[in-house]
């Protein structure tokens, strides 16, 4: 996992992950040490993390005995995203009678997980939990291991494939735009330090094309060298949002992450990009709703939860407004990055402080329903490695994502994957049983977010519905003379079902006698208004009585009582 996913977030690190060693712990350290650890500090500050590495590894041979380096190794190869050796330092440093701090607890116990040792994971969140028993992270990482059946249990509804570009350097962050597919890679990248390495913006034309995919660099705005990072294309405003790095002036040239946009032509930029200003520490991966009034991306801000965390603008009056954390149920002490949204409502973020099987997972939360409740999308989507930067085409039924799991190209992978139909089988019947049946039932599937469908059922009351088996539905079924039903159910109620066995109930009934005093054939004509108990004037039905006619039975939607006015014309 290199720059962009760690906090885009290398920059981040520094701050969240490492810490300087204090006077007490450089006790074990002799003077001429000291000089450097301090220069093996700066590098890591610089995000010089090879040279950092070496210089640990030259302290570690000189003063084996010790424990503070093989925990300053840990923190390092944490950033960089070596859990082996993650694991392999922290062991070294509580051989050495080092004492692991509650963050170092549970970051070993993170690495563990992604290595597949879940019950000593266990053991080790336990531990953190504890002592931090306000930090929902070690019970949601706990949760997944007791039940990690249930994140294998829908790996049937999904085909997944590496995609044939991909090469040993970093792909990730697919995007999709006019069937074209941009995502970033180290590619081509002259430099081959962790801290030098550059990504840059590729795209596949005609991605629906497999015979020939050829990616050619594609460049936005100058060609000043930036750091890259994920980029969204926002339709309704003809424009085109990017991550792009800053550096500061002076001594240090501290590296920021900001949003920038540039209008579109076509499918190039012109003009000048432009940064989005948010007052906040950084910000970057950005995602854009459907109709373009909300923005969603990533900072890592003080006044978050921890980590980094999803922030969101609505736009307003021609300009981005005053971003808003999206609160506790989607972000956590850790880290929540690589949003995506689908149309307007349906949110897909990578995390790893909800738990899960490792590393970044990808969920899936539906905006309309609250309070937010992340869905892991389970394998093989996720992995106990890496897995993030999804995408979906308008359907929702196949997309792109980015995993560093075992068996790809490179260091970071993109896979293509499509979601296999779940099919329904059910019926509509009467509830009544010496009734005529409820055949020829209309079926209205109404579906997260906002497509709807319609099905018949054959004369038997029998149906078959297609359904993504991730989404959850509501049905009305419609006949006439009967009571509509509704139903919402879950996707994993729908994953489940063998059969949706439904029963409809008719419309009751009124008999309505009408005689006339003096005429055995009734009135000539009546009208007769039926209207809800509720006092309100809104006509529920309106029946004309025909000469001759001695009783009229009226059917009554849902009404209770009535009232009915006979009127003579």
């Amino acid at each position: 996992m290199l720059f962009l996913k760690q906090a885009i977030l290398t920059l981040l690190l520094y701050c969240l992950v490492f810490l300087p060693l204090g006077a007490k712990d450089k006790n074990c350290l002799p003077k001429y040490s000291i000089q450097l650890l301090e220069e093996a500090e700066a590098h890591v500050q610089n995000a010089s993390y090879e040279k950092a590495l070496y210089l640990y590894d030259m302290l570690l041979k000189s003063n084996p005995t010790c424990p503070e380096i093989p925990l300053k190794l840990a923190e390092v190869n944490y950033m960089t995203n070596n859990p082996a050796q993650v694991v392999k330092w922290y062991q070294k440093a509580m051989e050495l009678n080092g004492q692991l701090a509650p963050v170092e607890v549970y970051r070993f116990a993170l690495c563990m997980v992604t290595l597949g040792h879940y019950d000593k994971a266990a053991r080790y969140l336990e531990k953190y939990r504890q002592v931090n028993p306000e930090d929902p992270r070690a019970e949601q990482f706990l949760a997944s291991i007791n039940n990690l059946h249930e994140h294998y249990e829908d790996s049937l509804y999904f085909a997944i494939r590496p995609m044939t570009f991909n090469t040993m350097a970093s792909d990730i962050s697919p995007v999709l735009h006019n069937n074209s597919l941009y995502f970033l890679s180290t590619r081509n990248s002259n430099q081959h330090t962790f801290k030098e390495r550059y990504y840059d913006i590729f795209v596949v034309d005609n991605i629906s094309d497999t015979n020939e995919i050829k990616p050619k660099k594609y460049k936005i705005g100058h060609s000043e060298k930036h750091q890259e990072g994920q980029m969204i294309f926002d339709k309704a405003h003809n424009k085109v949002i990017i991550t792009r790095s800053d550096k500061t002036q002076g001594k240090e040239k501290l590296v920021s992450l900001s949003l920038y946009e540039a209008c579109l032509h076509g499918d190039s930029t012109y003009g000048e990009l432009s940064r989005v200003h948010f007052p906040l520490t950084n910000s970057a991966q950005p995602a854009i709703s459907a109709n373009g009034t909300a923005l969603v991306f990533v900072s890592d801000d003080a006044s978050g939860y921890g980590g980094a965390d999803l922030y969101r603008s609505q736009w307003a009056n021609g300009q981005w407004q005053m971003p808003q954390n999206m609160g506790a149920g989607l972000n956590t002490p850790g880290n929540e990055m690589f949003p995506f949204l689908l149309n307007d409502s349906i949110l897909f973020f990578a995390s790893n402080g909800h738990g899960g099987l490792g590393g970044l997972d990808i969920f899936r939360v539906n905006l309309n329903q609250q309070p937010y409740k992340p869905k892991n999308l389970g394998y093989p989507i996720n992995s106990n490695h890496d897995d993030f930067g999804i995408l979906l085409d308008s359907t929702g039924y196949a997309g792109y994502f980015s995993s560093n799991r075992p068996g790809g190209k490179g260091s970071d992978d993109i896979y293509a994957f499509k979601v296999i139909d779940l099919e329904i089988k059910g019926s509509v019947a009467a509830m009544q049983q010496d009734t005529a049946g409820a055949g020829k039932a209309k079926i209205i599937v109404s579906k997260e977010h906002g497509r709807a469908d319609t099905v018949f059922t054959d004369t038997l009351g029998r149906f078959n519905i297609r359904l993504n088996p991730f989404e959850d539905v509501k049905m009305v079924i419609e006949k006439e003379n009967f009571k509509n039903v509704e139903h919402t159910y879950t996707a994993k109620q729908l994953r489940q079902v063998e059969s949706l066995d439904i029963a409809m109930k008719e419309k009751e009934t009124v008999p309505v006698p009408v005689r006339a005093k003096k005429a055995k054939k009734g009135f000539l004509n009546i009208s007769i208004d039926i209207f809800s108990d509720k006092g309100t004037e809104d006509t529920l039905a309106r029946h004309n009585v025909k000469q001759d006619s001695y009783k009229l039975t009226i059917p009554v939607a849902g009404a209770p009582g009535v009232k009915i006015d006979v009127v003579e014309q």
